[in-house]
């Protein structure tokens, strides 16, 4: 196994870590949703989903305002959290 696939599974497993302790604390201080919505997202940044590392948000211009979409709605219609899925 390569280097960069031994990084990239070692950030897989720390945000399945993280989105397990997440899931823990959501369940018991029961936050706002605001607060919710920013603790799912942790471990997708962890893991590195960021806009910049998706490949069909790379030319848009409006990249940076949503930032690459919803990640749960991408893993619904796509199968990957990092995945497009169609808008509207």
């Amino acid at each position: 196994m390569s280097e960069k696939n031994k990084k990239s599974l070692r950030q897989i497993v720390l945000a399945i870590l993280v989105f397990l302790l997440v899931v823990v604390v959501v369940r018991i201080y029961q936050p706002t949703l605001e607060m919710q919505a920013i603790l799912y997202a942790v471990p997708y940044l962890i893991a590195g989903y960021t806009v910049l590392k998706k490949g069909h948000c790379a030319d848009c211009p409006a990249k940076y305002y949503c930032g690459g979409g919803c990640a749960a709605n991408a893993l619904n219609f796509s199968g990957r959290p990092d995945g497009q899925y169609e808008v509207g």
